[in-house]
Order: structure tokens, then C-alpha cells, then sequence
């Protein structure tokens, strides 16, 4: 199922999304990523957003799905016959050391078209989606100042949703706040991080689920 959206940016850029939904049967085990004939309507819809973008206040194609699909194929397609660049939206890729279960483009497939944002990080330095999003924006922008166009590929939502739509602009965290929650974590456990929570702040607490520790630990930075 191919959806298409238009979302009004915070960055004040209209991006226009091709997300591609392809989940459906793709997703069982052994079944292979589309072939090209499959992939048509797809191209067709991306070239339709293409443009040379000058500035960000131009649609951007957007190609997003769940992890072994045939966006990489897509990807390439798309980018080799539009003259682009592949930004990722990926919070696993962008880590050297992640190399299982995350379907990286290989070195072949990304040596025919740029990529950004794939294998750029160790594990020991964490990207933020707020980091990601300025670095993205900032990237785009030296992207289309090359008269290139972009085209955005992604499994990461919230990586998606911060180029998209922008993050809270929170204060910064004091970074020694968080070893000592994790220590805590190991110690004390989630739920008793959870109740202290609960009690610091309920509203957002609610919104959380106890076991998901990550947003649990930034919740009580």
C-alpha cells in the first residue's frame, strides 16, 4: 500500500512523504523485497516530488517503511535516475558497530550513490533525535547547495518525525545525570525509577510505558 502526506515543517518547509507501507506479506519470513516491476508505482510516485531543490521551502521526498522491504532498492533506483543524495532516518545505521538486523545499504550499493548518516558513529557516541535533526537540516541544506536533489529514507519515526516536525526545544541534560540513572536502573530497577517519576512528574508518566526504560531515563533527566 503506497500512502502520501503533506506535512507543514516547524523548520517552516513544506515536506511532501512518499511512505511506502509495503509490510503486507513482505514482512513474513522468506519472502523477497519487490522487483522492479513491483516497484514502478512507487518510482513514480517519488519522481512526481521531484525538483532541483534550492532551499528547504521545496517538497522533499520521503521513503520510509519497516526494516527489509526493498526501500534500499527503491532507494538506489530513485536516486540514480534523479541525480540525488540518500539521507538516512535510521537511529540503528548510523552506528559502525550495529551491523546485525539493521539491513545497511552495502559498501557496493552505497558507492553508487552518496549516502549520509550510515556507519558515521561509534556506539560510544550516542546521536540524539534532536542532534539528528539539526545535523540533518544542515546536510540537506549542503546537499541542495550542490544542485543536487535529496531523498530521505527511514525506519526510525522518531528520527522522521524530528526532521519533519521538529523536536520540544528542552534545556540541556547534565551528562553525568544519566550514568548515574542507569547505575540505578541496575540496582533499584524500573519500577522503582517509574514510581519516582510518577511522583516528579505524572502527567508524562502516564504517558509511558514502565518497561521501556529509555524513555523512563529521559523522563527523569
Amino acid at each position: 500500500m503506497l500512502r502520501k502526506g503533506v506535512w507543514r515543517a516547524s523548520h517552516g518547509c513544506l515536506v511532501s512523504s512518499v511512505l511506502t507501507q509495503l509490510e503486507e506479506g513482505s514482512e513474513q519470513q522468506g519472502t523477497a523485497p519487490p522487483g522492479r516491476e513491483a516497484r514502478r508505482p512507487f518510482l513514480k510516485a517519488l519522481s512526481a516530488l521531484n525538483t532541483k531543490h534550492q532551499t528547504l521551502n521545496t517538497a522533499l521526498p520521503i521513503l520510509a517503511g519497516p526494516t527489509a522491504v526493498g526501500k534500499t532498492a527503491l532507494s538506489l533506483e530513485w536516486a540514480e535516475a534523479n541525480d540525488a543524495e540518500i539521507v538516512s532516518c535510521d537511529s540503528r545505521q548510523v552506528y559502525r558497530e550495529l551491523t546485525i538486523g539493521t539491513a545497511k545499504p552495502s559498501p557496493a550499493e552505497q558507492a553508487r550513490v552518496p549516502h549520509h548518516f550510515i556507519d558515521e558513529r561509534s556506539v560510544s557516541e550516542p546521536l540524539s533525535a534532536g542532534r539528528f535533526e539539526a545535523l540533518a537540516l544542515e546536510r540537506i541544506r549542503a546537499i541542495q547547495a550542490r544542485g543536487r536533489n535529496v531523498l530521505v529514507t527511514g525506519g526510525s519515526t522518531l528520527y522522521v518525525h524530528a526532521l519533519l516536525e521538529g523536536l520540544a526545544d528542552i534545556p540541556a541534560v547534565d551528562p553525568a545525570i544519566r550514568p548515574r540513572l542507569v547505575r540505578r536502573l541496575e540496582t533499584e530497577g524500573a519500577d522503582a525509577l517509574y514510581a519516582e517519576l510518577q511522583r516528579a512528574d505524572p502527567a508524562f508518566a502516564e504517558t509511558l510505558d514502565p518497561t521501556k526504560s529509555q524513555r523512563l531515563l529521559r523522563g527523569l533527566e
